[in-house]
């Protein structure tokens, strides 16, 4: 049986979402155009994911 997960613990959110979004928000803030700071914003995210060597989904299921 697949056991389907509960919502996120605000605690997993404060300490491991929020400051990723921080970050990835100032980055794209950084550009004047929006559509580049998108593609830079998704960049980050990329790099970010390929350091901790692992795709987005099993991120997202790992955290804690």
């Amino acid at each position: 049986m697949v056991q389907i997960p509960g919502p996120p613990l605000s605690s997993v959110i404060d300490a491991h979402i929020v400051p990723l979004y921080r970050a990835i928000k100032e980055k794209e803030d950084a550009f004047v155009s929006r559509k580049e700071g998108m593609a830079a914003g998704f960049a980050m995210i990329e790099d970010f994911l390929k350091d901790k060597g692992v795709a987005y989904d099993e991120f997202v299921a790992t955290l804690r």
